[in-house]
């Protein structure tokens, strides 16, 4: 059986157990990020329509340099004394519930439900984090 994942503190780099600590993002910034990005492409569409035709090329450049404009939101684990936003609503989620790969896989589940995590570099902190766990 696999050891379980140890989750570490972005802030002081120290172990975080069960019931001191999550992963968090700021889901306000990437509700924002999410909005603005349907209000381009409903104006793209709108333009395209008018337009009578399909996106061109550069088209597809507008919508990269948009996608450029809008860096992913970042997750970051974090004790809940470290954490510098903490008295944020940020989304966040406690470490005890991601111990191990089932945990993660289930976690990963929910969040694929929500829009906003398209906005968050959530890929790229399983990626980050669970990676590493891994490779030790």
């Amino acid at each position: 059986m696999a050891a379980p994942f140890v989750w570490t503190c972005h802030w002081c780099n120290e172990p975080i157990a069960d019931d001191t600590g999550y992963i968090t993002v700021d889901d306000t910034a990437a509700l924002e990020a999410t909005a603005a990005w349907e209000r381009h492409e409903r104006e793209e569409d709108e333009a395209a329509a008018a337009r009578e035709s399909r996106l061109a090329f550069t088209d597809m450049v507008k919508l990269r340099d948009v996608a450029d404009k809008n860096p992913k939101i970042v997750w970051y684990p974090s004790h809940v004394a470290c954490d510098p936003r903490r008295e944020n609503p940020d989304y966040w989620i406690g470490v005890g519930r991601l111990r191990n790969l089932r945990d993660v896989l289930a976690v990963n589940d929910h969040l694929s439900t929500k829009r906003w995590t398209a906005h968050t570099d959530w890929p790229a902190f399983l990626l980050r984090t669970i990676g590493a766990a891994g490779d030790e």
